[in-house]
């Protein structure tokens, strides 16, 4: 046995740092065999490339997890080698676990979001772990439970047997030789950590490569996303800027309003009345899609006959703001789009502080009123609707368990019972806001009524579409609801059909209705959720100037636009219709006007949530 125990500490590191690798590696195969749908039609070629342009991400990992291991073996010719050894197992035991259950997660969340894990999915397991599982089946949770200790023990059985085939020699001799070397290995790992000695650092642009968005995902490496999130969640002030504050206002002019000119009389002419009860239902996962009047199919026929009624207005070019519903709400309710990287109902320092329709017509006399069937408290929604104004909310704890039959909570044909016997038929001298959103349209799109359709996700639309059409045809041939407005919206984009591309499943439709209109028609006009908040002010005669990124769809200023975003990808679709995408995590996209639109959006949306947290 060699005397000098260096060799054999430099080639235990060695072997560590390449099992490391090779793990990163294969959890890309395993990605993508999970995800077999998406990526089965890719050639070879095409697949190895997406692994080989995510090395340098994933020798980044491997440096981060290989760094407390080349400092121990850097301490270890003053302790026992068993001692390291035990130490070394159940450091690797850990590593398995997180990684493993990382790998898992991934692959999972994809088929449902189409985006890498990030703090998104760490924010919605740890504010409610129950809802957040609430959208898969339970085959698939105990699948996914079995894939993880499957995975993690993969793991820890090949960093178990490169620590026995890589034995520690005792020696007294060199030890202050040994030390040094493996703290200058544990320096070195800073390099492929930091991503090379350049001015840049390693980031998810990386491993761009290609047009194609999902060899892209195919090359990130989980681990690096999440951590990049959960590091990244904060940092409004240096975020997507661009130009200065000037530069950027003055490109990001087409998503933004001029309220002098937008709260325009021609608004008004649309009303019979300035004070209306408004009812405005947010429709779970609803999309243009399910309508055959905007070219999808026939499921939501309800939804497209109260669109086509004479007296409603149905605007056919209207774009959601993001994918999840505590990032739709507030583009709803307080005419702020969804950051792509963050959440901001999630940031109750921030939440507290956004604008809120509730709060504008409270001002105006309104009784304010939220009903959901499930969780309110899921992804600090009831700090967001206490702060913003509502004050009678009703969840899923203000109905007898027995109704709580549902992963989400309350069904809604339980929570339209309520609505009705609460609203219908009920005159008040005060006007009233009454939000009602929806949720048995969510995964798993388990609704109690007889199957209508063969797919559920389609069947569950169905239910709900005929539950809410009910609710509205009762309303409006009820003599007391006559002076009422009715707006109905998805909360996010679409949640089928699947197979749509990144702008296409982002459209969703908007209708207003009610007795209170004085007329109606379609409106062609290009807009987004954020602007709700203002066209609802100009409606009712109010002042949208607590909605600074909110416009008014009905002025005649306002030619359109649209800005929605995923937290990969941001989009602008301008009047005519021209849709520009902007991958968020590559190098710029060359300037022209377009892109420069949606860079100095994106600037500004960012500074406007840091003067929020600055309480500027």
């Amino acid at each position: 046995m060699p005397e000098n125990s260096l060799p054999s500490r430099l080639s235990r590191a060695g072997f560590l740092i390449l099992g490391s690798i090779l793990i990163m590696v294969l959890a890309k195969a395993f990605f993508m065999a999970v995800n077999f749908p998406a990526y089965c039609h890719y050639g070879f070629s095409e697949l190895t490339d997406a692994i080989m342009h995510g090395l340098s991400m994933d020798c980044s990992v491997a440096g981060y997890i290989m760094v407390l291991p080349c400092l121990l073996l850097a301490a270890s010719p003053w302790i026992h080698s068993t001692i390291v050894d035990k130490a070394m197992k159940v450091y690797w035991g850990l590593i398995s676990a997180v990684t493993g259950c990382i790998f898992v997660a991934d692959a999972v969340i994809y088929g449902y979001w189409g985006f890498k894990l990030d703090a998104t999915a760490v924010f919605y397991f740890m504010s409610s772990p129950g809802l957040a599982l609430a959208s898969a089946p339970t085959w698939q949770i105990l699948l996914g439970v079995a894939a993880w200790c499957a995975v993690s023990a993969a793991v820890f059985f090949l960093f178990r047997w490169i620590i026995n085939i890589t034995p520690l020699v005792e020696s007294g001799r060199k030890k202050i030789l040994s030390a040094v070397c493996m703290i200058c290995v544990s320096g070195l790992l800073f390099i492929p950590i930091r991503g090379g000695v350049t001015v840049s650092t390693m980031n998810p642009g990386y491993a761009y490569f290609s047009s194609d968005i999902k060899l892209n995902h195919a090359a990130l490496n989980p681990a690096f996303t999440l951590l990049y999130s959960l590091s990244h969640q904060s940092d409004f002030a240096d975020s997507f800027r661009y130009f200065s504050d000037d530069e950027a206002r003055r490109h990001a002019s087409p998503l933004l309003p001029s309220h002098e000119a937008e709260t325009a009389p021609e608004s008004i002419m649309f009303m019979k009345s300035q004070k209306p009860d408004i009812y405005l239902i947010i429709l779970e996962s609803f999309s243009s899609h399910l309508m055959p009047s905007l070219g999808g199919q026939h499921v939501a026929m309800k939804l497209d006959s109260i669109a086509n009624a004479p007296g409603s207005l149905f605007f056919t070019n209207f774009y959601a703001s993001s994918f999840r519903t505590d990032r739709g709400i507030p583009s709803i309710l307080s005419g702020v789009p969804a950051l792509p990287t963050t959440s901001l109902m999630k940031h109750a320092e921030i939440a507290e502080k956004l604008p809120n329709i509730a709060h504008e017509l409270k001002e105006k006399g309104y009784e304010t009123y939220y009903y959901y069937g499930g969780d309110i408290n899921f992804t600090n929604q009831l700090g967001y609707l206490k702060a913003g104004g509502f004050k009678n909310i009703v969840s899923d704890t203000d109905f007898p368990v027995s109704r709580r039959i549902s992963k989400w909570g309350v069904n809604d044909g339980y929570l339209f019972e309520r609505a009705s016997s609460d609203f219908i038929g009920k005159t008040v001298s005060t006007p009233r806001l009454v939000v009602i959103q929806t949720s048995s349209s969510h995964e798993p799109f388990d609704v109690p009524m007889k199957r209508r359709h063969s797919d559920a996700a389609a069947n569950a639309f169905i239910y709900t579409d005929s539950i809410v059409g009910k609710w509205i045809d009762l309303l409006n041939g009820n003599p007391a609801n006559a002076n009422s407005l009715v707006i109905l919206v998805p909360d996010h984009y679409g949640a089928w059909p699947k197979d749509l591309s990144f702008a296409d499943r982002h459209r969703i439709p908007l209708i207003i209705t009610g007795g209170a209109l004085a007329y109606g028609g379609r409106i062609e006009k290009v807009a987004s959720q954020k602007d709700i908040a203002a066209t609802l002010m100009a409606l009712t005669g109010g002042n949208a100037s607590a909605f600074p990124l909110s416009r008014n769809i009905l002025s005649p200023e306002n030619t359109g636009s649209a800005f929605f975003s995923e937290p990969d990808m941001a989009a602008y679709v301008d009047s005519e219709l021209n849709i520009t995408e902007f991958p968020l995590n590559s190098a710029p996209a060359d300037s022209c006007a377009a892109t420069d639109t949606l860079k100095g959006f994106l600037q500004v949306l960012y500074r406007y949530a840091d003067s929020l947290k600055r309480h500027l």
